[in-house]
């Protein structure tokens, strides 16, 4: 384990220790910086020991539930990643076609996705089994290893796609750096990260040993900006931020106070208490509110088809063909 400073203001042991137990009851230390307001693991694991973790099918298990990729689970990463393609689709014009890199792919959901699209796709996956699987079965480009660890060639991509990535990485600017070398001039990023101001799930479940950052819209929007980005915007749904970035321009020691409110760092504070407080309660009510909206649109549509000449023969002709594809 390693002791380590605040990467987005430098500051050294100015900070608050929020927990000392992370998910699965293992020992995870997290602070909040009094200066920015970051959240990250302190003291956290070594780069030798993080590469280890991820390569490993431990990692799967722990975390996927599943310890080796299969056909299931490339389907569930498949239909999940549509609204990464959704939300990328509003600021793209995806019909053009062009060069996807997706960092940490998994089984390929959204490189499949783009490729129907037309695009040429590029994966990157620290995990042989998942590489290979990506490879194997569903015949893409995938580089085995750490997004920091590969050459990435200069000003290639239209559009690079890192989700639930940033917060694993030692060092999210200098990552940041090499994706916007690779990323064309008028090229589009597209990060998700979970959201620490509106977290999903339990409390006691907030923290993860592979988390080494949790991020706020603010100190999101604040690594990019350090690394040359402009966001474009961003949404916030279900526990995560989706944000879309171009190319920006370098300014060096940016004034933070344009980017954070105030006493930032006690904000978030303060949310999290209160998370930790009622969570009983507002894990239910999540629960809740995901169940009515998705119960409310797919029945809805299917009691108006339903209704129509034919729409039962209707409905088992679309499953059959989502079946097929996926």
């Amino acid at each position: 384990m390693e002791s380590v400073a605040c990467i987005l203001c430098g500051s050294n042991n100015n900070h608050a220790v929020l927990s000392e137990k992370g998910r699965f009851g293992l020992n995870v230390r997290n602070v909040i910086c009094k200066k920015c307001g970051l959240v990250y693991q302190n003291p956290r694991p070594s780069a030798e020991a993080l590469r280890l973790e991820y390569a490993s099918s431990t990692y799967h298990a722990r975390y996927k539930k599943v310890e080796l990729p299969s056909t299931e689970r490339a389907k569930t990463e498949y239909y999940y990643c549509k609204h990464y393609v959704d939300f990328l689709r509003r600021y793209c014009d995806l019909s053009r076609g062009g060069t996807v890199l997706d960092i940490g792919c998994s089984t390929g959901g959204v490189l499949r996705r783009m490729s129907e699209l037309g695009w040429k796709t590029l994966g990157i996956e620290p995990s042989h089994n998942y590489a290979e699987f990506a490879k194997i079965v569903h015949g893409l480009e995938v580089i085995e290893g750490m997004v920091e660890d590969i050459q990435l060639p200069k000003n290639t991509f239209d559009v690079i796609v890192a989700t639930q990535v940033l917060e694993h990485l030692r060092d999210p600017i200098r990552s940041l750096n090499l994706l916007r070398a690779s990323l064309k001039d008028n090229g589009s990023l597209l990060l998700s990260v979970p959201n620490i101001l509106n977290p999903e799930g339990s409390y006691r479940d907030l923290f993860h040993d592979v988390h080494l950052f949790m991020f706020s819209p603010d100190t999101l929007r604040l690594i990019l900006f350090i690394a040359g980005f402009d966001v474009v915007d961003y949404k916030c749904q279900d526990g995560h931020i989706n944000m879309i970035a171009k190319k920006g321009t370098y300014i060096n020691n940016p004034i933070m106070d344009a980017f954070l409110p105030a006493d930032n760092w006690k904000v978030v504070r303060r949310k999290l208490w209160w998370y930790s407080q009622f969570d009983w309660l507002l894990v239910p009510l999540q629960k809740l509110k995901k169940k009515v909206l998705s119960f409310s649109l797919r029945q809805f549509t299917k009691s108006i088809i339903t209704k129509l000449p034919g729409g039962d023969s209707f409905l088992q002709a679309i499953r059959h063909l989502v079946l097929r594809r996926g």
